[in-house]
């Protein structure tokens, strides 16, 4: 039942509220029967190349014992 409503597209929350269990209980099943998880919809577009984040990492931090 979980695999076929993985397939159908449904996310983890969606099939935690059908099946009465917790979000995290389907993700732990999930994990223990070596199914992935999507990372992204199908019908979501990646982002373009090159594309910087909005919260891009800072550069590291000098610090003065490290001169």
């Amino acid at each position: 039942m979980l695999v076929k409503m993985r397939d159908r597209g449904m996310s983890a929350s969606e099939i935690a509220k059908a099946m009465g269990t917790t979000r995290n209980a389907i993700i732990g099943k999930m994990d223990l029967m070596g199914m992935t998880r999507r990372r992204r919809g199908p019908n979501l577009p990646t982002p373009p190349r090159g594309f910087v984040h909005k919260h891009a990492p800072s550069p590291p931090r000098q610090f003065s014992w490290q001169t």
